[in-house]
């Protein structure tokens, strides 16, 4: 099938940005990424090495950092570039919602900031980003009192707002985000209270940690 490296012009221009923007460290591991990520059809995969590269642009300093803890890390090589390294970068490159980008770059940050060594923990957050919408992790930080109620108020009918809410709920909750509770009314009927901050799970909590910024 061949890599992603196929598409020379989209390639030579992704891979010039990155030295241009970042560095030989961040380069390096990109390279590699792209030798192991599968070809994908070169029409779709042009669209996306087109935008991976402008969000390369975009976030510079947030790579840049990534490279700089690529330098000091105890974490291997072997370890960063071709386990972890290839699932961030498909992640970069595929992700078409530009407000969940920080998001990636904080899970690749805090790979080396925490030391994560977990292989099969770090490859669970980053497939729980991967099915989330950036509407579902503002849900989510809802819950965690890092956000203002989402989705806000007046920007749905009640009934619109309530179904909206229950699915975001049901979506966290399925991927063991979030304990919802659910209470019975007076009717006998089951309800949920989209005004109801919810209790977070262990893994929850952890994959916020793991996705936010850390100082």
């Amino acid at each position: 099938m061949g890599s992603l490296k196929n598409d020379t012009n989209a390639i030579s221009e992704l891979r010039n940005t990155s030295m241009e923007n970042v560095g030989e460290g961040f380069f390096s591991m990109l390279d590699t990424a792209l030798d192991l990520l599968p070809y994908i059809g070169q029409l779709n995969q042009t669209r996306k090495i087109n935008r991976a590269t402008i969000h390369i642009e975009q976030y510079s300093k947030e790579l840049q950092k990534i490279q700089q803890l690529m330098g000091i890390t105890r974490l291997s090589s072997e370890y960063y570039k071709e386990k972890i390294g290839p699932i961030f970068i498909e992640d970069f490159i595929n992700e078409h919602e530009n407000a969940k980008i920080v998001y990636l770059l904080n899970g690749y940050q805090n790979v080396f900031i925490e030391e994560l060594q977990h292989e099969s923990l770090v490859y669970l957050y980053f497939d729980i980003l991967r099915g989330l919408r950036y509407g579902d992790i503002r849900r989510l930080f809802f819950h965690a009192d890092l956000d203002d109620i989402y989705p806000p108020t007046g920007e749905l009918d009640d009934i619109q707002r309530m179904a909206f809410t229950q699915g975001l709920d049901l979506k966290l909750e399925n991927l063991g985000l979030i304990n919802v509770p659910i209470t019975m009314g007076n009717d006998g009927t089951k309800s949920r209270n989209p005004e109801t901050k919810q209790l977070l799970t262990e893994v929850g909590d952890n994959f916020i940690k793991f996705i936010n910024k850390t100082n």
